[in-house]
């Protein structure tokens, strides 16, 4: 059997890592949920239309961080949909992955690449 693991404690702020594009994703927690979060990926393929990029994307959300320190959300705009799957770890190491799928005015359909992300636990 598999013991269970000790619950994550996930401070209220703003939570910043890299991505592997060397942008930024910054999840905002407050009371145990990510009320929000920010991302840019280097490239928004749009059919037909081709590559967008940088997109910056900015989400309200209501999403629920688990006991163990996950969560999952899917967010913003039918134009610029965030989905992002994040994990804190003891320590304040936080790693995941974000995807942003949508339209352009045209209705063509646009997706970016998965980006994973990473920070480190601080130091000290």
């Amino acid at each position: 059997m598999i013991a269970d693991l000790p619950p994550v404690p996930v401070a209220d702020g703003a939570h910043a890592a890299h991505t592997s594009e060397r942008r930024t994703v910054t999840l905002v927690v407050r009371g145990g949920r990510v009320v929000s979060a920010a991302a840019t990926v280097a490239r928004y393929r749009c059919r037909g239309f081709g590559d967008l990029g940088p997109l910056r994307v900015v989400v309200a959300a209501d999403a629920p961080i688990s006991p163990g320190g996950r969560v999952a959300l899917r967010a913003g705009p039918p134009s610029e949909r965030l989905a992002l799957r994040a994990r804190w770890r003891p320590g304040g190491a936080l790693t995941g992955v974000l995807q942003v799928r949508g339209t352009i005015g045209t209705g063509e359909p646009c997706i970016s690449r998965r980006v994973r992300f990473s920070r480190g636990a601080p130091r000290g």
